[in-house]
């Protein structure tokens, strides 16, 4: 991690363009006219004094009304506070992540808090803002940046993250997947998860304690299956010492080890401001605040769900890496169904924990390797918040030491519902795209498509019939067009003008900070989308999410300007679609998202992995970001300028053997 990394030179230099509050801790100062300032984290959502401390009733103009509504409002901004955190942190990780991209030192040190602690696999706890830049100089071998040649990504993927009550602090769990290594020289994979704390400081969130426990770190040729370790979880300590030793001692790979995580199963929704009372108002003030404060209320409800339902995705994920059944199988309702590519449908909680079985016995064995990357979920809610919908995506990476390896892939088309406040698994079917040999990678060690077990066989046949690569299948998208098939305008206007004058700017301030969070995740959506329909070469669906004047940028490939010349050049590299024996899928990861401060346009650093093939004939990989904008139309996100900065490389050798 770090002291073998690198990147490859793309042919020109790639610029970071990370929002500003990343870079330069800061607190941010409410504007006298509550408009939202964007170079610092959202950081406190109340305007007035004891908005968010206290529950005081206020009584105003002899009204026991308002004092109601001024206790369910707090209620409303302590909550918005706290989901608002939650995206900060996101945002926080990921950028942490991009900084160990490019070896840049100082910026990583300077996310810690100054009393902060980092730990790294096996090396022992470094203490203090100072002792981490050291530790992560020395693993960079003293300087700061990469060399010509280096590869050094780490992708921070698949969150888990809970805030506390008080919204001052909180806990993440990620997993790191690194590409690392030095062209013509050497490559790595590594693999493994984050436990992370993190607290709040003056507005401003930074990271209080990481610590990563390294599963494995080998050599890309031969993989997990015919390497162990390369390093036993030991980088730079033997030359730095800590300043305490490890706090847990595990064996790395071909060893297993479950690490502690910090939240609890299942998770159940935090969300708890009771619902507003129904008696009829007579003041139409009154009336009007009570309509303001229910739409704001089920909007961020939706919000506090949508996260709860991505910590649900990565749970699934981290289970399944360890075959924590009786955790994993809590997911689900009890009237559920699992159907994993064609082997049936498993009905029922008990029919889900004996189709598990199918991976293995309950809890991970030594030199077995099970993990389950979940990605790129694309989430819709139903208005009534009881039900949702989750298209997402699998990367698999299994194998047993000394024996045979495989990668997979497939998608997701998931529903939930949410039962006494907890999010569960209603239908969990997964699509195969492909299942092959680590080696021999898709094109050449393709395998069929799993089908029914005889030694647990299902309750039900499978519900589509269908084959994975070198066969061609689009499964079924549960949603319309982010754009074309958007139909109405994605922000709802707050009544806010018929409230009592006292209460508008606090209402103006909250409507605000939910339509930013808003925003932000159909920003996400519009995306992720675009990463599903260029997988399956759907170029007009692709095309869709353009505005009329975009542009769209592959590098060192020119720039095609407007939607006609964006659906030619997209369309040219396949014609007929995506044909039998074709692999191209695209990986929308770790986004850095920022909305401008009128609402209109954003910003967004995204990493992606494409996987690309023809069968029989030729693999590669691909990896790069985007550094994209975006532009609100007619209350729908659409994407302005995509570009795309890339470097690809053979499936065989990786990026030790790709072109320099």
């Amino acid at each position: 991690m770090g002291q073998s990394g690198g990147r490859p030179d793309p042919g020109q230099p790639v610029t970071l363009r990370l929002p500003a509050w990343v870079q330069v801790a800061g607190s941010e100062e409410l504007m006298p006219d509550y408009r939202l300032t964007r170079t610092a984290p959202i950081a406190l959502l109340c305007l007035l004094v004891n908005a968010c401390g206290s529950t005081d009733k206020v009584t105003v103009s002899g009204s026991p009304r308002m004092s109601t509504f001024e206790t369910q409002l707090t209620l409303l901004e302590k909550e918005a506070n706290r989901v608002q955190a939650a995206h900060d942190i996101r945002r926080l990780q990921r950028s942490y992540g991009y900084y160990l991209d490019q070896a840049m030192w100082d910026e990583v040190a300077d996310l810690f808090t100054d009393d902060g602690s980092v730990e790294i696999a096996l090396d022992g706890v470094y203490v203090g803002k100072k002792r981490i830049r050291e530790y992560f100089y020395r693993l960079g071998g003293g300087q700061r940046g990469l060399k010509k040649g280096q590869l050094n990504d780490h992708l921070q993927v698949q969150p888990v993250i809970t805030v506390a009550p008080d919204g001052l602090t909180a806990k993440g769990r990620w997993r790191t997947v690194i590409m690392a290594g030095q062209v013509g020289e050497s490559a790595f994979w590594g693999d493994g998860p984050s436990e992370v704390e993190y607290l709040k400081q003056n507005g401003t969130w930074k990271i209080a304690k990481l610590h990563w426990y390294q599963t494995f770190v080998v050599p890309y040729e031969g993989g997990w299956t015919k390497n162990k370790d390369v390093n036993g979880g030991v980088y730079v300590s033997r030359e730095l010492p800590p300043d305490r030793p490890p706090t847990e001692h595990y064996g790395v790979w071909p060893e297993v080890y479950i690490p502690p995580m910090h939240y609890e199963n299942p998770v159940a929704d935090a969300m708890t401001i009771p619902p507003l009372d129904t008696t009829p108002d007579p003041e139409p003030s009154m009336a009007a605040l009570r309509t303001s404060i229910a739409q704001l209320q089920h909007r961020l409800q939706l919000l506090h769900d949508r996260d709860a339902i991505e910590n649900v995705v990565s749970m699934y994920g981290y289970y399944l890496d360890k075959q924590q059944w009786d955790l994993f199988s809590d997911l689900f309702s009890e009237d559920s169904t699992m159907e994993i590519s064609r082997r049936g449908v498993y009905y029922g909680h008990k029919g889900v924990r004996r189709a598990v079985e199918l991976f293995g016995p309950q809890y991970i064995r030594p030199n077995h390797l099970h993990n389950h990357i979940q990605l790129q979920p694309l989430i819709t809610i139903a208005e009534d918040g009881r039900k949702a919908w989750v298209r997402s995506r699998a990367l698999s990476e299994l194998g047993t030491y000394g024996g045979v390896g495989a990668w997979g892939d497939g998608v997701y088309e998931n529903e939930l519902v949410k039962i006494n406040g907890v999010w569960k698994i209603h239908v969990d079917h997964v699509f195969t795209t492909f299942f092959a040999t680590y080696d021999a990678g898709w094109a050449y060690g393709a395998r069929p498509t799993p089908k029914p077990s005889a030694d647990i066989p299902p309750d039900g046949p499978s519900t589509v019939v269908y084959e994975s690569l070198p066969d061609v299948y689009v499964p079924k998208y549960h949603y319309d067009n982010p754009v074309s098939g958007a139909g109405r305008k994605q922000t709802v206007e707050v009544p806010i003008d018929g409230a009592p004058a006292s209460m508008r700017p606090r209402l103006a301030r909250l409507a605000q900070v939910v339509t930013q969070l808003e925003d932000e995740n159909a920003i996400e959506n519009l995306q992720r989308a675009y990463g599903f329909y260029i997988d399956k070469a759907k170029w007009q669906d692709a095309t869709d999410l353009f505005s009329e004047d975009a542009t769209f940028e592959l590098d060192g490939r020119g720039v095609f300007h407007g939607k006609a010349q964006i659906l030619q050049h997209l369309t040219s590299s396949s014609p007929d679609g995506l044909t039998r024996g074709t692999l191209m899928n695209y990986l929308q990861l770790q986004p850095v998202v920022q909305v401008a401060a009128n609402g209109e346009t954003a910003q967004g650093r995204w990493r992606f992995l494409a996987e690309l093939g023809e069968w029989q004939k030729s693999q590669a990989w691909g990896s790069g970001l985007y550094e994209n904008e975006y532009i609100k139309e007619n209350g729908v996100w659409k994407i302005k300028k995509l570009h795309a900065l890339v470097h690809f490389m053979p499936y065989t050798g990786g990026w030790a053997k790709m072109a320099q």
